[in-house]
C-alpha cells in the first residue's frame, strides 16, 4: 500500500514531490523515502517511449539548455548539466550530453530522428552543416524574432524546457548522479498527460524489468554521455 501511495503523490504533484513530503505521510526514514522515490520515477524511465522521432514531412523541434539546480556528490558543489532535446507533435525525447559540439549533437540527431524529417533549430553553429548532410533544414533567427517569419517556431521543444526548469526548480538541488531520473520522471508525466488520463493510471498498467541490465539500457535513454 505504501508504494502506490507513494507513486500517486509521484504522479500527482505537477512540479514533482519532495522527498519530505513523502516521509512524513509514509512515516518512513530519509535513506528509505530516497530509495523509493527514486525507483518509482525508474519506473518511470522504463515505461517512456524509446521510438524514433519525426518522418517524411514531419517537423522535428531540436534544442539545447544548460541545466542548473545540479549538485556534484564529490565535491559537494553546485554544477550545471547540458541536456539536448527533441520535440515532434507532442512527443518529447531529452537526454544528458557531454557537451553542444558538433560531433555530440549530430550524433544524437542521426540516432533520434527517422530520416526525411525537417529539423527546425535555432542558429547556433553546430547545426549549421544539417542541410549538407541531406536534411531539411529550418533556422530561426532568435536575434530578430522566435519564429522564421513563416509561422514556424521552436516553442515546442522551448515550453519543454521551462516546464522542465519549473520542475527542477521545486527540488532545488538534485543530484548529479540522478539528473536522468527526473528528465525520466518529467518526460513520462508530460507523456502521460498528452495521451490523456491519469500519469497514475498508466504508470500501474505494467511493471517493465529494471533489473541491473535492463537498468543500463533505461539510462541509456535519458543519458546520453
Amino acid at each position: 500500500m505504501a508504494w502506490f501511495y507513494a507513486m500517486l503523490l509521484c504522479c500527482n504533484f505537477t512540479l514533482g514531490v519532495k522527498n519530505s513530503h513523502v516521509r512524513k505521510q509514509l512515516g518512513l526514514g530519509h535513506k528509505s523515502t530516497h530509495r523509493l522515490c527514486n525507483q518509482i520515477r525508474l519506473q518511470m524511465a522504463a515505461r517512456c517511449s524509446v521510438n524514433r522521432l519525426g518522418g517524411e514531412g514531419k517537423l522535428v523541434h531540436i534544442d539545447e539548455v544548460h541545466v542548473k539546480y545540479i549538485r556534484n556528490e564529490s565535491t559537494r558543489s553546485a554544477s550545471t548539466a547540458i541536456v539536448l532535446g527533441l520535440a515532434c507533435e507532442g512527443h518529447i525525447r531529452a537526454g544528458i550530453v557531454v557537451n553542444r559540439r558538433r560531433a555530440t549533437l549530430l550524433a544524437e540527431i542521426e540516432r533520434m530522428v527517422i530520416p526525411g524529417s525537417t529539423i527546425v533549430t535555432d542558429r547556433h553553429q553546430s547545426y549549421h552543416c544539417l542541410s549538407k548532410l541531406g536534411w531539411d533544414h529550418i533556422k530561426i533567427d532568435h536575434s530578430r524574432a522566435f519564429h522564421n517569419f513563416h509561422g514556424v517556431t521552436n516553442n515546442p521543444i522551448e515550453s519543454y524546457w521551462a516546464l522542465l526548469k519549473r520542475n527542477l526548480r521545486s527540488y532545488r538541488q538534485v543530484g548529479e548522479e540522478n539528473l536522468w531520473l527526473f528528465l525520466a520522471e518529467i518526460q513520462f508525466k508530460n507523456e502521460a498527460r498528452k495521451r490523456g488520463g491519469s500519469p497514475f493510471n498508466h504508470l500501474i498498467q505494467s511493471f517493465p524489468d529494471i533489473s541491473v541490465d535492463p537498468l543500463n539500457s533505461i539510462r541509456r535513454q535519458f543519458d546520453w554521455r
